[in-house]
């Protein structure tokens, strides 16, 4: 894919209405998971990738699926009769996206064909899969969570910090399983590496692993030293259940990577728990939103009080926060206003060129689903300015003329 095309790609999806979380992969991301609240049919990213990148099937992206959300008590894996479907999505409020399309195609939860590119979401029947959002993990790469279990020095587990060399005997019985060679490349290498630090044992949930535990041969692996820092933060994984497949989340600049992990442990829970760390880091969605909401307000109230008849530049309209503010500004401005017969004969706000995946077959198959839309805080008050406007000017001109006649007549009566 060219530049040109890469930058196109990317205004599409900005167009799109979600924000990718900034920990997510820098590559344009075509392939979008959302979890939708059936009673108000508001769509949540849970997952972005990119196919070319990281090509994945329905079958492993139901996994994944899972293991991100495996620490909330409601979880429970995705099989038959889920099945993906494409939807549409329209923009609604500050980092609020409302369903707007179903398309008809289904894709089994359990298929090994790889997933096209499309925004979906998962369906029991015509009803929406149940499917927890978020998880215990948290979403923070090893280098960034490593400080927040920092053990004081003089604590024994201060020897096993992230960054401190692996003992000896274990980095001894490392290079000779590994037979001195990178596990991602096949590269000679002398650098050993914990495959979950030990002292973020305690925050890798589930399970949790006892300090005692993560001090094994099968948590230290032999790797390059210029993959080190991309694996520490989290852009490299392995996934066991697929035969030790490596996932790389991103651009890395290094020797091609191999097809999968070159030397096997005796037991995969290490790697497991890396790969769900990961995925709860690199896979996982719309997160920002949920921070920069209050301050999105805040620039949406300085647009509406200046007046903004073009799109503001600068520093703070360039964040994630600034650009939402901008979309939600415009969205509402030419939204249209509140009619007295409340949500029932609503007209349809114009819809963004949102859909940068879904096929205009899918958009037609439910076009009346599209007509569901909340009108926001923001629109009904920039429609309502105008009125109070009239309506106050209207009523001073009233004022001045009773005034003017009042005057008149007393004047003639003199």
């Amino acid at each position: 894919m060219s530049e040109a095309e890469a930058e196109s790609g990317a205004l599409e999806l900005e167009r799109f209405g979600f924000f990718i979380s900034p920990l997510t992969p820098p590559d344009v991301p075509d392939v979008l998971i959302c979890s939708v609240d059936p009673r108000f049919k508001i769509a949540t990213l849970v997952g972005a990738l990119s196919s070319k990148k990281t090509p994945i099937s329905t079958l492993t992206l139901s996994r994944w699926l899972f293991l991100v959300a495996r620490g909330l008590s409601s979880a429970r894996p995705i099989r038959p009769p889920a099945v993906y479907r494409r939807i549409t999505v329209v923009g609604a409020d500050v980092f609020v996206r409302r369903l707007a399309g179903i398309g008809a195609e289904t894709f089994s939860c359990d298929s090994s064909t790889p997933l096209p590119p499309g925004c979906y979401a998962l369906f029991l029947g015509d009803k929406f899969y149940p499917h927890p959002i978020g998880q215990k993990m948290p979403r923070l790469c090893f280098t960034e969570t490593e400080p927040a279990w920092t053990a004081p020095d003089d604590d024994f587990r201060a020897s096993y910090r992230m960054n401190n060399p692996v003992p000896d005997n274990l980095a001894t019985d490392a290079r000779k399983r590994d037979c001195g060679l990178c596990c991602f490349t096949g590269r000679p290498s002398d650098c050993i590496t914990w495959v979950i630090p030990p002292l973020l044992c305690g925050a890798v949930s589930p399970p949790a692993f006892a300090l005692e535990r993560c001090l094994c041969l099968d948590n230290v692996f032999t790797i390059s030293s210029d993959l080190l820092q991309a694996y520490q933060d989290n852009r490299i994984a392995a996934d066991p259940q697929d035969g030790y497949r490596i996932v790389a989340f991103g651009e890395l600049c290094h020797p091609p990577l191999l097809d999968r992990l070159r030397s096997l442990p005796t037991s995969g829970r290490f790697w497991h728990a890396s790969l769900t760390w990961a995925l709860s880091v690199r896979f996982t969605g719309c997160d920002i939103g949920f921070r920069d909401t209050p301050i999105a307000d805040r620039l949406i109230e300085e647009l509406s009080w200046e007046g903004a008849r073009m799109i503001p530049k600068g520093s703070k309209w360039s964040t994630a926060a600034g650009k939402e503010a901008i979309r939600t500004f415009l969205w509402a401005r030419a939204g249209c206003p509140l009619p007295s017969g409340g949500e029932e004969g609503w007209d349809t706000p114009p819809q963004l060129p949102s859909d940068t995946t879904s096929s205009p077959s899918d958009r037609a198959d439910h076009s009346d689903q599209g007509k569901e839309f909340t009108v926001s805080q923001h629109s009904v008050r920039l429609t309502m300015i105008p009125w109070i406007l009239f309506y106050t000017s209207w009523i001073g001109l009233s004022f001045f003329f009773v005034g003017f006649c009042t005057a008149l007549s007393r004047m003639m009566h003199q």
